[in-house]
């Protein structure tokens, strides 16, 4: 991420020609990676075309961030121990909010691993929706607050397992997610905020 000499803080910005913009506000999903293993899913090539949680109570949690500040990034790692390239992926943003619900919320996410679906640059072609942590889901990394910083937000990160022995790689660059156009596919990913019943 990159600094942009906005109000918001350093390294808040994937890019600094839309630097974020407060009163607004954009999303990313979660999805339990556990669960998604269960899920009911169409994959065309690397695109999925329905994700259907099959668990009852499940759903895909909406996380709010600034707007400008969702980056999807995946880092080859080289070959792992098969010989095969490796990935490490990471979605990072500034996220909303640093009340007591909010600060409890990221408690429990730091305490699963997730597939994560992102929208990118704010695309709207079968690119612009990333789904990232198929193969071994996504940690979120501790956050730090400062309520002083950064206009109430809080620099959060969703990422591969990395450290040492723990390390646990990705063995493919990230999925999209795509129905026929823009609208039809925003409405598939804000249905999974519905609990199954």
């Amino acid at each position: 991420m990159n600094t942009c000499g906005t109000a918001i803080g350093q390294d808040s910005a994937p890019d600094c020609t839309t630097p974020p913009a407060s009163g607004m506000s954009d999303y990313f999903h979660i999805i339990d990676w556990y669960e998604f293993q269960l899920a009911t899913v169409t994959l065309t090539g690397r695109i999925y075309s329905a994700i259907a949680l099959t668990t009852v109570g499940q759903e895909a949690a909406k996380i709010e961030c600034l707007p400008n500040t969702i980056d999807a990034v995946w880092t080859e790692q080289g070959p792992g121990a098969d010989g095969q390239k490796t990935y490490v992926h990471e979605v990072g943003a500034m996220l909303q909010g640093v009340g007591e619900t909010e600060k409890a919320a990221r408690r429990n996410y730091a305490l699963g691993k997730y597939v994560v679906i992102a929208r990118v640059n704010g695309g709207s072609d079968e690119d612009s929706f990333q789904v990232l942590g198929l193969k071994n889901g996504l940690t979120m990394e501790q956050i730090v607050y400062d309520s002083k910083a950064n206009n109430g937000s809080v620099p959060g990160r969703f990422i591969s397992p990395t450290g040492g022995a723990s390390a646990v790689f990705e063995s493919e660059e990230p999925y999209n997610f795509w129905i026929t156009d823009l609208a039809t596919t925003l409405a598939a990913i804000t249905a999974l905020e519905t609990p199954v019943v």
